[in-house]
């Protein structure tokens, strides 16, 4: 496990992003690992469910919400400390949003919110140095739909690499195993590679979906046009290593270094697939002897005690 955050600081410092600076890489999983801590707005409905949150009405915003709410730490900002990162308020609430609300309401992410969310980043500025990148590389503007890919394409990136800080980090507490490894300092990250830029219509023959399973695109190996010039902007290694997996994982793919580290983060930590994709019954005498009735219905009392719902 020690030796896998190793490997996560080194991917962090070695490997260009999808289309995050460095700078706003890191801060992703810092904010991961302080949303699971130090946030007392998000705790304090986890514990206590505000009538709200509780039972929300249908099309419920959840991205506005949370957005409303004031979380601290928020996004790391610049304080006047070089080791401290530098965000623009726009942007430090749009990614503090996202982060927060995937570290501690996993349960209220839905379609609205990530269409939510991809609008707002991208208006928040955060794709203003790749719609520079863009410019400069075809000599024309970005057009919307680049835009909305791109964008769809960053919220990858964002989940990707907060699971993985968010995963390392409440590892090492569950087991008490000593201090959490410490991402890398601000002064490591000087020296990491700037993003990548991928231009996805220029990588892919096609994008697709598959609402029955997952909102978010994704591609598959044989989309890929690998005579594009965005092909090579991928290291040679990465590609050979795209395993081939099932939805929804497969709409993270558009980080796709990230996606292929994460892979062996979900082979360290998870349990093997022909496991975990077994058939689970119910959890009762038929399956195990020592639960009965009354245990069932006690699980199911609290739980709808904790979340304030008379079902």
């Amino acid at each position: 496990l020690r030796a896998l955050a190793q490997d996560f600081n080194t991917h962090l410092i070695t490997v260009p992003g999808s289309i995050l600076p460095p700078n706003l890489r890191l801060g992703v999983a810092i904010c991961a690992r302080d949303a699971l801590l130090k946030c007392k707005t998000c705790h304090e409905d986890v514990i206590d469910r505000r009538s709200s949150m509780a039972c929300p009405l249908p099309n419920a915003r959840f991205y506005s919400i949370f957005a409303g709410w004031r979380h601290e730490p928020g996004f790391p900002t610049d304080g006047n400390n070089d080791n401290e990162i530098s965000v623009s308020v726009n942007t430090e609430k749009c990614l503090t949003t996202i982060i927060h609300a995937l570290i501690c309401h996993q349960d209220r992410i839905d379609q609205l919110f990530y269409e939510d969310a991809v609008a707002a980043l991208m208006s928040c500025g955060i794709l203003d140095e790749y719609a520079d990148s863009f410019d400069a590389d075809t000599g024309r503007p970005m057009e919307k739909e680049d835009a909305e890919l791109a964008a769809r394409a960053v919220y990858c990136e964002i989940i990707v690499l907060a699971v993985i800080s968010q995963a390392l980090h409440l590892t090492f507490l569950s087991l008490g195993d000593g201090e959490v490894p410490a991402l890398p300092s601000w002064d490591k990250m000087k020296g990491a590679p700037q993003p990548s830029n991928i231009r996805y219509r220029d990588l892919l023959k096609q994008v697709r979906y598959d609402k029955a399973s997952a909102f978010s695109p994704f591609f598959v190996s044989s989309d890929v046009i690998s005579d594009s010039s965005e092909y090579n902007k991928i290291r040679a290694g990465t590609w050979t290593k795209l395993p081939y997996v099932p939805l929804p994982y497969r709409c993270a793919i558009f980080a796709i270094e990230d996606f292929v580290f994460f892979r062996s983060v979900q082979a360290t930590l998870y349990l093997a697939l022909k496991d975990m994709l077994l058939r689970w019954g119910v959890l009762g005498p038929s399956r195990c002897p020592t639960v009965c009735r009354r245990d069932v219905e006690a699980v199911a009392g609290a739980t709808a005690k904790a979340h304030r719902c008379t079902y």
